[in-house]
This record gives C-alpha cells, structure tokens and sequence, in this order.
C-alpha cells in the first residue's frame, strides 16, 4: 500500500503496479481490428491525402497570386495558401477531436464551411483572371475590387482569430486538468512519512491562558434588602409596617425606619423634580399611612433638595382617593402614586 496526500489528509492506495497492470487488460478487453481492416484503413488514407494534396497544390496557386496581388512581398505570398485552405484542414480534424462537445464542434464545421467559401471565391477570381499581371511588370491588368481585397485580407486575419478559437477548445477538451483550481494530489512514499514523523518532535502542549476572574458581587445587607422590599411594598399599594420590616429582615426598629424615611424621601424628591406640588405632613401621613413624626423627618431630609429645585412643567393637583386602612389609618392613591414615587 502507499500513501497519498490529497488536501492535506493522508489516503491508502494501491501500490502503482497493480494500477500499471489494469490498464492493459482493459485495453485488451475492446476487439482490435484485424489485418485486412488495417489494411483497407491505410490505403484509402494514403488515396485521400493524395487527393488532398493534389487539390492543395492547385488552390495554392489561386491564393499565392491573390495574396502577390494584393501588395504581399514573395515570402509572404508562398505561406499564405496556408492560412485558409490549412485552417480547413485543422478545423476539420478538430470537430473530430472535440465529437462529443456539441458548440464546439459546431464552431468547429462553421469554420470548415466559411472558409470553402472563401476559398473557392479566390480559386473562382482567379480562373477569371482578376489577379493576371502584364509579363515583366508586375502590374495587374485590372486593378482589384476593394470587394476582393479585403476578401483576401479576411482570410489572413481570419485564420488567426478562428484558429487561436479553435486551438483553445482543442486544449481545454485534451488537457481538463489544466484549468482544475483544486490541489493536485502529492504521491508519497509511507517509508518517507514514516521517517520524517519519526524526526518530528512531539508538539508540546501549550498551556491554556487562564480566564479572567471576574469578582462576584458583594451580597447585599440585610439594610439593602429591607430598602428594596419596602420600595416593592409601595409600588403594590401595600406599604409594610416599620415592625414587619425589622422583624423579617433582622434589623433594629431605628434602621427600619431610617429606610422608611430615605425610601419615601426619594420618592417624594423625584416626584418634586417631575414637576408635582409640594406636601404636607397630613398629606404624607394619608399617602405613605406613616407617622406624623416620619412625615415631618421625610420633609426635613427632602427639604434642601425640593428647596433647590425649580419646576420644569406645570405643577399638578393632589388628587386623595382613599384606597383602604393601614395599620388603623386611611392609605390613599394620589398623583404621588407608584408611578411618581
């Protein structure tokens, strides 16, 4: 077996003798033709190039005066029956060769065709005398038609461009892989891999970098918890009592309402600041159902900050609506409701 290397990864082959030996057997498989056959082939190739180079040999002559006639120097005009009547040859021989891809094949005859034309055209001009010369001169008889000139310029010209045309397709049929982006595939003998693996050091084994440690978030006291709770508590419309809180939460009566008095004084700041009409003691003591000793201490800790403050919109009115008791006193929704506070 023998490793081959196709885009990077190894694939187990056969050795190349076992390939080597296929192919004649599939060689012997098609029936080859017999002597008589051959012989019958060789002779009528031998009987159709004669006759192909009989027919060359005099559409030469047309073609070399016409190209004599139209101001060619005398090297030129011995190749130039080469360019249209050799091109009808090649493009024959090429749609043969390109049999089983139909447009250029049919490029192919196209050519076949357009120059027979052409050429009889000049074989036919030319057994009418259009290219006679007076003896000795080299003068044309009569001069030649612009028709006729740029007859015998197109077949010079043409046979350059059709048979570049021809040329491409011939190649692209015969040489596929010529044009195949992909890796072409590397034979490589196991002993050779095997001993250059043997050469290569293991890779050592690089050391993942270490995350970056992100630092958890310092819990939150019991202070915290009982502010945010209270803060929920009045967004329900349900404020809870100052002994509720210092009893779930752990903390003294003194820190649960300093929390009650911060939370509602916030409130009350940011209601100020949206553009709300200042409260009194009585109307803190019906929206919050707190004590009038909180009331007073929620407008003292405000105070410097609704002092300072200069209202941007139209102050609105205190609506009182009474809601229900709370701890014996009436709780009531006003336009410091949750929205505002």
């Amino acid at each position: 077996m023998r490793t081959v290397w196709i885009g990077g990864r190894a694939h187990q082959a056969p050795p190349m003798t076992t390939v080597r030996q296929a192919v004649p057997a599939v060689a012997q498989a098609v029936p080859a033709p017999d002597r008589a056959a051959r012989r019958i082939a060789g002779v009528l190739a031998i009987l159709l190039t004669l006759v192909i180079a009989v027919a060359f040999r005099g559409s030469w002559t047309a073609h070399s005066d016409a190209a004599r006639a139209n101001h060619f120097d005398t090297h030129g005009a011995w190749l130039y029956p080469f360019a249209p009547d050799g091109l009808i040859v090649l493009a024959l021989i090429s749609a043969v060769v390109l049999r089983h891809r139909f447009w250029p094949r049919v490029y192919c005859l196209f050519v076949v065709a357009l120059f027979t034309m052409t050429s009889y055209v000049v074989n036919h001009l030319h057994g009418r005398g259009a290219f006679e010369v007076h003896p000795g001169t080299e003068v044309l008889v009569t001069p030649l038609a612009p028709q006729v000139t740029g007859l015998i310029a197109f077949q010079l010209v043409g046979a350059i461009a059709f048979g570049s045309h021809i040329l491409m397709h011939v190649f692209r049929h015969l040489y596929p892989q010529a044009l195949a982006t992909g890796e072409p595939p590397v034979v490589v003998d196991q002993e050779s891999v095997d001993d250059r693996q043997e050469d290569v050091a293991p890779p050592v084994a690089q050391p993942e970098p270490a995350l970056a440690q992100v630092p958890p978030a310092p819990p939150m006291s019991a202070e915290e918890k009982a502010a945010r709770e209270y803060g929920a508590s009045l967004d329900r419309r349900e404020p809870i009592s100052e002994r509720a809180l210092s009893e779930v939460f752990g903390i003294s009566r003194r820190a649960a309402a300093s929390i009650v008095v911060t939370v509602i004084s916030e409130r009350y700041i940011a209601y100020i600041a949206s553009g709300g009409e200042a409260l009194t003691v009585e109307d803190l003591v019906t929206q919050f159902g707190i004590s009038q000793a909180r009331a007073g201490e929620v407008l003292a800790q405000a105070e410097p900050a609704v002092a300072h403050h200069e209202p941007t919109a139209p102050e609105r009115q205190l609506h009182l609506v009474p809601l229900k008791a709370v701890n014996g006193q009436p709780y009531a929704q006003t336009a410091l409701g949750a929205g505002d506070v």
